[in-house]
């Protein structure tokens, strides 16, 4: 009998539990993930202190491939109604229209839809991200920098 293969995965980020869960879905390899926390998701997770859940890194998912997004919306399904802080703070957020889809308020396996403003903070200041050459930029670092 042939011994099992065996892939060693060095971190339970996103990349590698994806990487895991491929691997046991779709090959005959065992995957073997370690991680330096007690704590999978990477800079990715969100950790409850509290009663109070926070983020640990500045992620959100993005992908502009229809494959990988239909990949993670397979395992987080987009939510399917307001979460608390949506209603507390007014805001209208795209839910699924999907049957049966999770509220997040009752469920943790969801995908909640956020809009956020990323920007980079340097020489004290506030740069678009991903960085682009506008008027806000040029203003930022000044002409001698530029």
């Amino acid at each position: 009998m042939a011994k099992k293969r065996k892939a060693l995965i060095i971190g339970a980020g996103p990349a590698g539990l994806t990487a895991a869960y491929e691997l046991l879905q779709k090959s005959n390899i065992e995957p073997i993930v370690f991680e330096a926390s007690d704590i999978i998701g990477g800079i990715a997770k969100t950790v409850v202190h509290k009663g109070n859940r926070m983020d640990m890194g500045g992620h959100r998912f993005f992908s502009k491939s229809d494959k990988v997004m239909d990949w993670w919306l397979s395992i987080m399904p987009l939510q399917g109604a307001p979460a608390k802080d949506d209603l507390l703070l007014e805001r209208t957020v795209k839910c699924s229209k999907k049957r049966g889809t999770p509220n997040p308020e009752k469920n943790d396996a969801v995908m909640l839809q956020r809009k956020r403003i990323s920007r980079i903070f340097s020489f004290r200041k506030f740069f678009d991200y991903p960085i682009s050459l506008n008027w806000n930029t040029i203003k930022n670092l000044g002409v001698i920098r530029i």
